[in-house]
């Protein structure tokens, strides 16, 4: 029901009045339960024109349901291509200047005589030759390392 002081004085009290008394409803059903309460504060002819009275109903009745069903999620997509690396000279192959000797991550093999070492540590022929494996002990911390050479093809 409407306060004993209804209707109010001012608009600005009017006004104060349907935000209280409409807080939850929906919009349509605002506008009209204000025109019916301005046709009672305005008193015989008065009111909104054009809204027709329609009875408040709750919130709840107006409630929007999905229009596309909701997509499940996937678990692949990870899944990538190998990278092709290892050794791609053996130690005994004759090879000629550029030939790509190992394809690596990091410093697996390090670059001996005639090779050098790309951006990636990928180590190539510097001249042409016979390719050769040695192991060294480096000596300022003691742990082997693993070199490729390239020979001239006669030695």
């Amino acid at each position: 029901g409407f306060p004993p002081n209804f209707p109010p004085k001012r608009v600005s009290e009017f006004l104060g009045l349907i935000q209280i008394h409409f807080l939850s409803f929906s919009l349509h059903n605002m506008l009209a339960g204000a025109a019916v309460m301005a046709s009672r504060f305005c008193g015989r002819g008065g009111g909104i024109v054009g809204l027709p009275a329609v009875q408040a109903s709750p919130m709840w009745a107006s409630v929007r349901t999905a229009t596309k069903k909701a997509g499940g999620s996937s678990n692949n997509g990870r899944k990538t291509a190998g990278r092709r690396l290892g050794i791609k000279k053996h130690e005994g192959t004759t090879i000629e200047a550029g030939n790509i000797i190992v394809r690596q991550r990091g410093t697996n093999v390090h670059p001996g005589l005639n090779v050098g070492m790309g951006k990636d540590h990928t180590l190539f022929a510097l001249t042409g030759g016979r390719v050769k494996f040695t192991r060294q002990q480096v000596s300022y911390d003691g742990r082997i390392r693993k070199y490729v050479h390239v020979r001239d093809a006669m030695a």
